[in-house]
């Protein structure tokens, strides 16, 4: 009889625990298919629709600034926008070898320059997970078996709680498609100010409009960016394609919080530093053609209006410099 109760017993428990799996692996693929799931992968599917016969004559590289800033769709180039946000010129450098098949001989590559970037040299963890999707533990620093599991592979064991966006899920990240500046004078002036005093300032430790002694973290990532981008440079040069570094637009709220001290400091110096083998550089930082709010979706991003308009006269520019106009 208690033989009979035990085997009982372990039936129950074997299909509770079948039963638990199979809801749990349901849970997870639902999971995985929410907006709070796959916006993080938004910048990724691009590489993935990648064709093996597809080459570009032109590609920029970067985080979320040029991600706005490049569409050449009406630039009469074959261009694609390989910015991934966010991102620093560590990744810039592992997209740009992984991906360079893609590129046709002597074919550009814009290696954006941001306010802040050379402040910051290893990319946070959090942000880490998207590489997953297209990173091979050989290609990927830091890459953790772990955080693939728990974080991209199976979400929703970790975290639970996470299910509930099955139900109530964020909304698709649809900034791309944004043609316009949903923001007034007021608030986006507010939104130069967060990013100044709410996000760099805070993140780095610094005063971007009184820059003082640097911490010692600083100048290690400022050195360590020069080598990566001075690195980049060399490889670009060595494999027959043209590298360009650019400094993009903002609006006049948030360009007008840069003192020139900083500017000169604080990215032509480290600029200078880095290209030493003397590519083209182009500023567009302060250039008043493209610094009306119309052309942004606040103070820093621009809409899709807005990148095609600068891409095309970048690229018309570039050609120009090239020529020697």
């Amino acid at each position: 009889m208690e033989v009979g109760h035990y085997i009982n017993d372990m039936a129950l428990i074997v299909i509770v625990a079948v039963i638990v799996l199979v809801g749990s692996i349901t849970l997870n693929a639902l999971y995985k298919r929410t907006n709070t799931f796959q916006n993080q992968f938004i910048d990724i599917v691009k590489f993935q629709r990648l064709k093996d016969d597809g080459r570009f004559d032109i590609v920029n590289l970067g985080s979320n600034h040029p991600k706005f800033a490049f569409d050449y769709t009406e630039s009469g180039i074959k261009g694609m926008n390989w910015a991934i946000g966010p991102q620093t010129f560590m990744f810039d450098f592992i997209i740009l070898k992984k991906y360079k098949k893609h590129l046709n001989p002597g074919a550009k590559v814009i290696i954006p320059v941001c306010p802040l970037n050379f402040f910051l040299l290893e990319t946070h963890v959090n942000n880490l997970v998207k590489y997953y999707r297209i990173f091979s533990k050989h290609e990927m620093p830091k890459y953790d078996i772990k955080q693939k599991l728990t974080e991209y592979t199976l979400p929703v064991f970790r975290h639970p709680a996470r299910a509930k966006r099955i139900i109530r899920d964020v909304k698709a990240d649809n900034r791309l498609s944004i043609t316009e500046n949903p923001m007034n004078k007021e608030q986006i002036e507010k939104d130069a100010t967060f990013w100044i005093e709410g996000c760099w300032n805070p993140e780095f430790n610094i005063d971007v409009e009184n820059m003082s002694t640097l911490s010692k973290a600083n100048q290690q990532s400022i050195d360590g960016n020069i080598r990566i981008l001075s690195e980049m440079i060399q490889y670009c040069i060595d494999n027959d394609l043209q590298p360009v570094l650019a400094i993009l637009p903002v609006t006049k709220e948030l360009s007008s919080k840069f003192p020139e001290e900083f500017i000169q400091q604080h990215i032509l110096r480290y600029i200078n530093e880095s290209n030493k083998q003397g590519v083209p550089v182009l500023n567009y930082l302060k250039d008043e053609r493209f610094t009306t709010p119309d052309l942004y979706i606040n103070s820093f991003f621009m809409n899709a209006n807005g990148r095609k308009y600068f891409t095309k006269i970048f690229v018309n520019e570039l050609n120009n410099k090239e020529a020697g106009k």
